[in-house]
């Protein structure tokens, strides 16, 4: 471009306004509505656009791929004006002229002068929070980048969506609706939803094949096209995806064409899909009083447990386009254990969970946390973070007649269900006691009929005692084949006196 005005908006500065000419001329608290506010953004006025005219967005180090750290790049060329091609009464969608001061072509201050060949671009800081542009088409490529300045080679398992894709917002064929393509697109698998309000037309530049909202010209929108544009073209609405195309990448820096006629066009890029996201594998722990873990350890009667449930949820507008509609994490508690309490835990929040989303059921000597409605659209981040359901469990005298006590939670989002690791406990076998004389029990003196007593040992008599312990078994009722520590002891009464 011949000239560039450039200025950032930090996050949570600033104000939405119509006066695109105060954008034009410097006006610093102006800001995107669409954008969230906890994002600066940065705001390019171009003049001198030509298809030569490049924009390079560094976003820095913000994902992984294989587990590595990625640094994210867009790079936006090819970029056509429409208001080259098109008249302004066409392109004006009925905004009104105050809108641009004016005809927006020949008011040398418009934010779309022909003229001046001038174009907005309004950059979140958040790559997933989007950019808006007027009435243009152009090349996006994604350039992926390990720490050591190594392309990315995405290798099929990797989906870029694009999302927010609006119908044109007028009659003539000349509109587009806005619209996405990749460039290998016509071999390798591309997606929308079943119930999807995008369709697939040609571009206004270079005839490509595109997806986007209805153009111009096609009939009458249908309830469901107003419907997303009105209540669910929102990040995070269980509808947004209607408006989303999924492209599957095999390659390394992508390249995509986006357009649209409408002015003031927002679209959004993301790596999150049109498809039921798979969450992470939930985790399960077990700590004592002190902290130590209790996994493989033997405890005995007394002994507290504190037994956590861990579950890391997606990041919204990352790999993930609607919040959750059921997030429940679940426990199945042993027998060998009695019920204390629960509570849910997230970062420094440690009672997350509100009255009624955590229960016990008696019955089922089951613990969940169910969140509410208002926990899953208002409460929850959905920024990676994650959600613990802590019990607190005592080992009952169940444990004295079960050597082993195994434990596994379970964890529920959306209609994806996921089993935790399981957390084994162990307990001590009880020692068996007899007293003999001459080989028969005499234990209450009885060597009658049982439950018949007889008459008293005299002094002098010798008994003997045996004190028999079981030995555990490795991978059955003992993690170890050994034992750290082992030690019979039986106290001898006063009146006995030890013999051998």
């Amino acid at each position: 471009a011949s000239k560039v005005y450039k200025y950032h908006v930090d996050a949570n500065k600033g104000g939405f306004t119509d006066d695109y000419v105060g954008l034009v001329e410097g006006n610093k608290n102006i800001r995107y509505p669409s954008f969230q506010k906890e994002y600066g953004e940065t705001n390019l006025v171009l003049e001198g656009v030509t298809t030569n005219t490049k924009v390079n967005i560094d976003y820095g180090k913000i994902g992984t791929y294989n587990g590595k750290k990625v640094n994210i790049k867009l790079v936006l060329s090819n970029i056509h004006l429409y208001s080259d091609t098109l008249p302004w009464n066409l392109l004006d969608n009925n905004y009104t002229k105050t809108h641009f001061r004016d005809d927006g072509y020949k008011n040398t201050n418009g934010a779309m002068s022909k003229s001046k060949k001038r174009t907005v671009l309004w950059i979140s800081d958040n790559l997933f929070s989007g950019i808006v542009y007027h009435s243009t088409q152009m090349n996006v490529q994604l350039v992926a980048t390990y720490e050591d300045g190594s392309p990315v080679q995405f290798s099929g398992d990797t989906f870029i969506s694009f999302n927010s894709l609006n119908p044109a917002g007028g009659k003539s064929t000349d509109l587009k609706g806005e619209y996405a393509h990749y460039d290998k697109m016509n071999t390798t698998d591309w997606y929308v939803r079943k119930d999807t309000v995008l369709s697939e037309f040609k571009s206004f530049y270079n005839n490509l094949n595109v997806v986007g909202g209805h153009p111009g010209g096609s009939s009458k929108l249908t309830q469901a096209d107003n419907d997303f544009n009105n209540l669910h073209d929102k990040l995070g609405d269980p509808k947004f995806g209607q408006g989303t195309v999924s492209f599957k990448i095999s390659e390394a820096n992508p390249t995509f064409v986006i357009g649209s006629s409408n002015v003031q066009t927002w679209f959004t890029l993301s790596s999150a899909t049109i498809f039921s996201v798979v969450p992470d594998q939930p985790e399960k722990t077990g700590v004592d009083k002190n902290g130590n873990n209790v996994n493989d350890k033997m405890l005995q009667v007394g002994d507290t447990i504190q037994y956590r449930i861990k579950q890391k949820v997606n990041r919204l507008g990352v790999d993930l386009l609607a919040v959750y509609d059921r997030f429940e994490l679940i426990d199945n508690l042993p027998k060998e254990v009695n019920y204390v309490d629960a509570h849910v835990e997230s970062g420094t929040n440690k009672k997350f969970d509100v009255s009624g989303e955590v229960t016990y059921d008696k019955t089922k000597h089951q613990v969940k946390y169910a969140a509410k409605a208002d926990t899953l659209k208002n409460r929850m981040k959905y920024n990676g973070e994650t959600y613990e359901l802590v019990i607190n469990v005592k080992v009952n005298e169940l444990a004295n007649q079960n050597s082993v006590a195994k434990n596994q939670g379970t964890s529920i989002i959306n209609k994806v269900e996921k089993d935790t690791n399981i957390i084994t406990v162990y307990f001590p076998k009880i020692p068996v006691k007899e007293v003999q004389q001459n080989g028969k029990d005499v234990n209450g003196r009885n060597d009658g009929k049982k439950g018949t007593p007889t008459a008293p040992l005299n002094a002098g008599s010798e008994v003997q005692y045996l004190v028999t312990q079981k030995w555990h078994t490795k991978g059955v009722d003992a993690a170890s084949d050994h034992y750290k520590q082992f030690s019979i002891q039986d106290p001898i009464e006063a009146r006995l006196t030890y013999k051998e």
